[in-house]
């Protein structure tokens, strides 16, 4: 791997046999590269690579010396991340199955994935230390409908191998969503398993509460969040909160929502806390929601709460 003079050597792989690579840049001087998973080497480069994109970008091409690879690549992926050791090993595994599950934050929808009868899909995505995170599926057991496979769920610690929870069945409905509190920075591994006779269709997602710094500087002092809801579509709101949630927050406060638009209107929240029930909505019309955090207290000061949209 070179990049106008700063090179990092492979080696030569074994000869028709396929070969995992992995290379990683920090943004600022270090990169490496892992083959099969294991650590081949790291280096300093010396001077910072432009990840920004002007030109042509070439794999398996070396576009002034016209060097072509002598072989065959398949599933090339990039991430807008720096990998770790973690997931780079369980994505170097021999079953090909294994994906990274983004935490989506918002009203993404599931992402839907085809499974083969008496198969499993292994997913993978990092945690950060007491951080809270849900993990949602839908599939014909629970969920919207148009899914087509009864899965069973399970996810794990990769690097201790402590379980999280274990073949659940269904997690579509906010009162079934697998939620867990991040007991180390680590890598989850998220096994799904379709113990069916058909093939079908799931989806799957994880999401994570976005963690925000409140100042209330003034009495009752409020910040104000928004998104973009779709008329017909539920959509869910939660807060983390000192006064019911992960024990890591410091800051009591209370929300409401409305509707910009004439024909979007919603209910004001008015509650104290939606870390394990969440405040519930269908959309009436397409338009613009509006959160209104509130400092519970009139007293100045500074603290911390979480905050996250979801639509099932």
């Amino acid at each position: 791997m070179n990049s106008w003079g700063n090179n990092l050597n492979t080696g030569s792989p074994i000869s028709d046999e396929w070969a995992h690579f992995c290379t990683t840049y920090d943004g600022a001087s270090t990169t490496a590269i892992y083959v099969n998973g294991a650590l081949l080497g790291s280096s300093t480069i010396a001077s910072t690579w432009d990840t920004i994109l002007t030109g042509t970008f070439y794999i398996g091409y070396e576009p002034g010396n016209a060097i072509y690879l002598n072989g065959s690549l398949d599933d090339v992926r990039i991430y807008g991340r720096v990998l770790s050791a973690n997931e780079i090993t369980a994505l170097s595994e021999p079953s090909g199955n294994t994906m990274l599950l983004n935490s989506y934050t918002g009203n993404d929808v599931h992402i839907k994935h085809s499974i083969l009868p008496g198969s499993n899909h292994t997913y993978i995505f990092p945690v950060a230390l007491d951080s809270i995170y849900n993990v949602w599926w839908d599939d014909s057991a629970s969920g919207s409908g148009t899914t087509t496979a009864n899965v069973t769920v399970s996810a794990k610690y990769l690097t201790s191998g402590t379980a999280i929870f274990t073949n659940i069945d269904s997690a579509y409905l906010n009162s079934a969503v697998r939620r867990f509190r991040a007991t180390a920075n680590d890598t989850v591994l998220v096994t799904v398993n379709n113990p069916g006779a058909a093939t079908g269709a799931y989806g799957i997602k994880a999401n994570d509460f976005a963690n925000f710094s409140f100042t209330n500087a003034t009495a009752l002092a409020t910040q104000l969040y928004y998104f973009s809801a779709v008329a017909g579509k539920t959509y869910s709101i939660w807060w983390d909160d000192s006064f019911q949630g992960s024990g890591t927050k410091t800051f009591d406060l209370y929300l409401g929502a409305s509707g910009q638009g004439a024909a979007l209107t919603l209910a004001g929240v008015g509650s104290d806390s939606g870390y394990t029930t969440p405040y519930t909505f269908t959309a009436t019309a397409t338009g613009t929601v509006t959160i209104t955090v509130r400092a519970y207290s009139t007293a100045g000061g500074t603290g911390t709460f979480g905050l996250m949209v979801t639509k099932p």
